[in-house]
């Protein structure tokens, strides 16, 4: 297959890729795409957060240096942020986020026992269509 047809059938960028080798950490004007590689994690998965990062850093974000962007739904403990930040040369980040509340029902009312037609594999009637 020729070069330009490889790139339209994988979705490739069409060109050589490059890299930045005047990338710096904290230089904001450097030429390379503007990213970040995010995580939603918790504080109690540390240990296999550290693992990802390390396997990420060896084989790719240490020639690039992107920013790590971690969220959790509680405030990360002062380890979890040291033992990150330890694994990269590359800044790190932390926010939380408030879970997005449920609708009025409650999954109770959302379970097949509660809904016999469902729990069958049918649709739920009509409560608008006459019988």
């Amino acid at each position: 297959m020729p070069p330009a047809d490889r790139a339209v059938a994988t979705g490739e960028p069409e060109g050589l890729l490059w890299r930045a080798d005047e990338y710096a950490v904290d230089n904001p004007n450097a030429p390379r795409i503007n990213a970040t590689l995010l995580a939603l994690v918790r504080n109690n998965e540390l240990g296999g957060m550290i693992q990802s990062m390390r396997d990420l850093e060896k084989t790719w974000n240490s020639k690039f240096n992107y920013p790590w962007t971690f969220f959790n739904d509680e405030p990360f403990t002062d380890l979890f942020k040291q033992r990150t930040q330890a694994e990269t040369k590359a800044k790190c980040n932390y926010g939380t986020f408030l879970p997005v509340p449920l609708p009025s029902a409650s999954l109770n009312d959302l379970s097949p026992r509660n809904h016999p037609q469902r729990a069958l594999g049918r649709p739920l009637l009509d409560q608008q269509r006459p019988l």
